[in-house]
């Protein structure tokens, strides 16, 4: 494990953890079990089955890795993470390097700017039906988050929708979502050819009006000159913001990106400094 500081102008300091061998994988890989069994009998976000997904799946996950042959010592700013998503845990070898202010040269943040899957344990997709026996409610209730945006990860396998067994019972009230594309978005319904114009949006919910949400779309020219004018931003109510986001989840090239605090218990990694 190395660790990189970084000391700005102002005297405060930065420091970066690298994960760099593969000691320090397996060591990850016991931290986060540990927390799942500790926080599995307090955390009111995600239910049972989805912890006792979480630890099949770590554990397989452990086996692959003790199996597999990894560089060691890796060169500065190079690092491996253990992501878990909603349908997979996978390992990566990451480049990070840091962003400066331009006034001052002083570091502000650092970015990923290479990023390299070596390992990927996907969990199971489940029918409505075998999701509803999972996670013990009704097939009609789960129909209905996802025609109302609820469950997000789900996708069509012909005319049926599938949902990763990672992706947990919906939490109450709405929550921010982002979808991203390519330039191949496929067919698109004459209402909603204003995506073939843009490549990522976010759908947020007006603070003085619950049942109005912003769609805010980016495109090119954002990512050139990010700023608030180079956006478009359009007002939807609830009953049109469910038959747009509908679409979005039931096109195939359209990508629903989570918040990483969605993944597994990010609060209480943040809190054990993992």
């Amino acid at each position: 494990m190395k660790y990189i500081s970084v000391k700005s102008n102002d005297g405060a300091d930065w420091s970066l953890v690298l994960y760099t061998t593969k000691e320090d994988i397996i060591e990850k890989i016991k931290k986060l079990k540990d927390i799942v069994e500790k926080s599995s009998t307090k955390d009111i976000h995600h239910s049972a089955s989805y912890y006792y997904t979480v630890r099949r799946l770590l554990d397989e996950f452990k086996e692959r890795v003790d199996e597999m042959i990894l560089f060691q010592n890796l060169e500065d700013y190079w690092k491996y993470d253990v992501v878990i998503g909603f349908n997979s845990i996978s390992l990566k070898l990451i480049h990070v390097c840091m962003l400066y202010d331009d006034l001052d040269d002083d570091p502000v943040d650092y970015e990923v700017d290479q990023e390299f899957t070596l390992l990927e344990v996907e969990c199971k997709n489940l029918s409505v039906e075998e999701y509803s026996k999972k996670y013990d409610v009704d097939p009609s209730t789960v129909r209905q988050w996802i025609r109302r945006g609820k469950i997000r990860t789900a996708w069509k396998s012909g005319n049926e929708w599938m949902i990763p067994e990672l992706s947990d019972t919906p939490r109450r009230g709405f929550t921010e979502a982002c979808y991203e594309w390519d330039d191949n978005i496929g067919h698109v319904p004459e209402e909603y050819d204003f995506l073939h114009s843009f490549n990522t949006l976010h759908i947020v919910q007006e603070k003085n009006d619950k049942k109005m949400f912003r769609i805010i779309l980016q495109g090119d020219e954002y990512y050139r000159d990010p700023k608030p004018e180079n956006q478009t931003v359009l007002l939807l109510n609830d009953r049109l913001k469910e038959k747009f986001e509908l679409y979005l989840i039931s096109n195939p090239h359209i990508r629903y990106r989570p918040d990483y605090r969605e993944g597994l218990l990010m609060d209480v990694m943040d809190y054990y400094g993992i």
